[in-house]
């Protein structure tokens, strides 16, 4: 075969996957009732199940059927269907669904449903029709759902779970149908491809990781896994829309992947869509009640919901079976910040930042010890903070440590100003003085050595050198203060003065440069 005819053929053959990738179009006539089992109520139930089960799967498009619709209506008018057919369309599905321009007509009936107590038990069983309009091939099949609970939970709920369980028995024969049976050689291809995008991934290149996945989906449409890596990538480039309709398509096939559940209520959380994100989350740990991510992010959405007592206690389980988890701590810190118990947050929130340093978690952290006056762990926490940041020291990073920093320094002026003016009152005793003065002292050195080891970005260094500089002195200024406390001349407490006021000049120098 010549070289140029090779485009055209894999074009040719490429056209059918491609259209497969769309979703399948289809019109659901509404489920007839059983009349001794639940009448028009169940129906109406099922209906609405089948139809959102089948639209959050990804895979279907669902029109639900309407005998005054407008496509209905010119079709009666032009003679093309008859009244009769319009009332009970499942006499003539074929001409409704080509009438309507979908791929696929579904309607049934409920056969039967079947509640017992002690326990509580409820199954439901639904008869299928479906006509592929195309093809004309029609096609009837059974589907079962079954649900059990408690004495405390009503007949009703029991019900809908079981006919919940039905559509989602539906929704994977007719997935399944869709698929059809994928060759060895195509799960290799797509395997192949899937592999490529986990190169592209590591190496940042979410894009060209997106085209490769893409082509993996259409090559084995049957595989979760490359539907929930490209959900993950859609949702790093803040396609949330592309994101949740890849979790869900997922989910569909294969409900053991709890990866999807989690990326589906991470996206529907991205989207603001709340009680949708717990809602979902829910849903997934029906199905993995144990589940470490799912619980985490349960008690995270409940307590940004208000819902804070809940969330505590999911918290609280967390702990006890994962006591060194930093991202459990985390949350259990910020539980006991949003009730207002600072000292326990603290507590939580620094075992996660020792477990797992971050500069996000630093800020964080310095910023509840400085509130409580732990004085000496934010000087530790900020020594963590210099060191996980100098390597790469951004401007953000910059600006951010320096603002604790001025925070510091306001603390210690304050001191500065309560030792000398107790001193010169005669309210304070010089034992007390001194020893206060030698304990700030020491906390300047060690503040003025931390700095040292920072090299600011290049738009900094003359605030930087300012900052410093304003440091140095208000440590001479406390070394003044110190020596006119001990007796060494009335001189020292005029030169702490001046030392004190050109400190202050320094540091605000170091502020305006710096925008604040």
């Amino acid at each position: 075969m010549r070289k140029g005819c090779r485009i055209p053929l894999l074009i040719l053959a490429l056209i059918p996957l491609l259209s497969a990738k769309d979703p399948v179009s289809l019109l659901l006539i509404p489920i007839s009732p059983w009349e001794k089992a639940g009448g028009l109520e169940s129906a109406y139930i099922a209906t609405q199940s089948i139809r959102q089960t089948l639209i959050s799967s990804g895979w279907f498009q669902v029109v639900l059927f309407n005998q005054y619709s407008p496509e209905l209506m010119q079709a009666i008018d032009r003679g093309l269907i008859s009244d009769a057919e319009v009332s009970k369309p499942e006499r003539n599905p074929l001409k409704i669904g080509e009438l309507f321009g979908v791929d696929i007509v579904l309607w049934g009936k409920i056969t039967s449903i079947v509640e017992r107590e002690g326990p509580f038990k409820a199954s439901i069983e639904l008869e299928m029709n479906l006509i592929e309009v195309k093809t004309k091939q029609k096609e009837t099949f059974k589907v079962k759902g079954e649900a059990q609970g408690e004495e405390n939970i009503s007949k009703r709920l029991l019900l809908e779970r079981a006919i919940n369980s039905a559509c989602y028995t539906l929704q994977d024969k007719l997935i399944g149908r869709e698929l059809g049976d994928i060759s060895a050689v195509r799960k290799e291809q797509a395997k192949a491809l899937e592999m490529e995008a986990e190169r592209l991934i590591k190496e940042g290149k979410d894009r060209e990781a997106i085209t490769k996945l893409e082509e993996a989906s259409l090559v084995d449409p049957s595989n979760d896994a490359i539907y929930v890596k490209l959900g993950n990538s859609y949702f790093k480039l803040g396609d949330y829309n592309r994101a949740g309709r890849q979790f869900r398509i997922a989910i569909s096939l294969n409900k053991s992947n709890e990866e999807a559940f989690i990326g589906l209520a991470k996206t529907l959380k991205a989207r603001n869509l709340n009680a949708s994100a717990i809602a979902q989350l829910r849903v997934l740990l029906y199905f993995f009640p144990k589940s470490k991510e799912g619980r985490l992010l349960l008690a995270q959405y409940l307590r940004e919901e208000g819902d804070k007592e809940q969330a505590s206690q999911i918290l609280q389980d967390l702990a006890r079976e994962y006591p060194d988890d930093p991202g459990i701590l985390w949350e259990v810190g910020n539980s006991y910040l949003s009730r207002g118990q600072l000292t326990s947050a603290f507590a939580y929130l620094r075992a996660s930042f020792t477990n797992q340093p971050t500069p996000e978690k630093a800020e964080a952290v310095a910023k509840l010890a400085l509130s409580l006056g732990r004085y000496q762990d934010v000087l530790s926490i900020l020594s963590r903070w210099i060191e996980l940041s100098k390597e790469r020291m951004t401007s953000g990073a910059y600006i951010k440590i320096m603002r604790l920093v001025d925070e510091l320094v306001d603390k210690e002026l304050m001191i500065w100003a309560s030792i000398r003016n107790g001193v010169v009152a005669k309210t304070l005793s010089r034992e007390e003085a001194v020893e206060t003065l030698d304990k700030e002292i020491n906390a300047l050195r060690t503040m003025r050595n931390l700095l040292g080891v920072i090299t600011p970005p290049s738009d900094f260094k003359k605030s930087f050198s300012s900052r410093l500089f304003g440091l140095t002195t208000l440590q001479s200024a406390f070394i003044a203060l110190n020596s006119y406390i001990e007796g060494l001349g009335d001189d020292k407490l005029q030169l702490a003065d001046i030392l004190t006021d050109s400190a202050k000049r320094e540091l605000a120098l170091a502020k305006f440069l710096e925008g604040q």
